[in-house]
């Protein structure tokens, strides 16, 4: 089993993240973890307009320590002016302490 050790002796298991799409009920969770990280605020309603009652087709990905959220992906599927459909990655941001830990690699 691989553990990574954090300062302070608490042990990190990157194999022990969960994936899943985000629900409207993480939106508290999430604005917490942007805010920590940014000067600019998010605030819940800026998940729910973003992800659960979007413009233009979204889809946010959590990753999980449990309960915890440690993570987040974020794409916007677009139509480019050639007709071809892109995603535009948004809203990626690892928890500090989960960061180089390899989050999101695959």
């Amino acid at each position: 089993m691989l553990r990574i050790l954090e300062k302070g002796g608490e042990n990190i298991n990157p194999r022990k993240i969960d994936f899943r799409k985000a629900k409207e009920s993480d939106c508290g969770q999430l604005a917490r973890l942007f805010n920590a990280q940014y000067l600019r605020k998010k605030y819940q309603s800026y998940f729910l307009w973003q992800y659960f009652k979007p413009y233009w087709p979204t889809i946010l990905m959590v990753a999980c320590a449990g309960e915890q959220i440690v993570g987040s992906f974020g794409m916007v599927k677009r139509k480019l002016n050639n007709g071809l459909v892109a995603g535009q990655a948004i809203d990626l941001l690892i928890a500090p302490k989960w960061r180089n830990r390899g989050v999101f690699r695959e």
